[in-house]
């Protein structure tokens, strides 16, 4: 129920050296977790040339997503650029689409090794269903 893969149970002549491209389509359904099947590929009149193909899927739950990244991108942060220790900032929101409160922690400043990247807030809760502003600056 998880996988479907088309033109399984079709026959297909294939001349010496071509391919067949089967598609599979994987979907996890409403649990997140992972799913495994198998294929079997069938060779007319030569039982030893039968093969078995394992197929695996896994589904999972994003607990947070990120909205508002420049330049519309959905997992890459971009700074404009600009002269050598001019701070540069970027703001984003970040949603909570978990089925519970979560908390999210930033990477923490230290004094030796000052961190490239400052995050405000860097430490917070979010509830079910809320967003909070991300100042990043670099």
């Amino acid at each position: 129920e998880h996988f479907k893969a088309l033109g399984v149970g079709q026959t297909v002549t294939l001349a010496p050296g071509k391919a067949h491209v089967v598609r599979v389509t994987f979907s996890a359904g409403d649990a997140a977790g992972e799913r495994e099947c198998s294929l079997r590929l069938n060779v007319k009149d030569n039982d030893f040339a039968s093969q078995t193909i394992s197929v695996a899927g896994v589904g999972y739950e994003e607990e947070i997503v990120f909205v508002g990244l420049p330049e519309g991108l959905d997992d890459e942060l971009r700074f404009d650029d600009g002269p050598i220790g001019d701070a540069r900032s970027v703001t984003f929101y970040i949603k909570n689409v978990a089925k519970k409160h979560v908390r999210f922690e930033w990477p923490e400043e230290d004094a030796e090794n000052p961190p490239d990247f400052t995050f405000k807030p860097r430490v917070g809760h979010l509830h079910v269903g809320a967003s909070k502003a991300i100042e990043v600056t670099f």
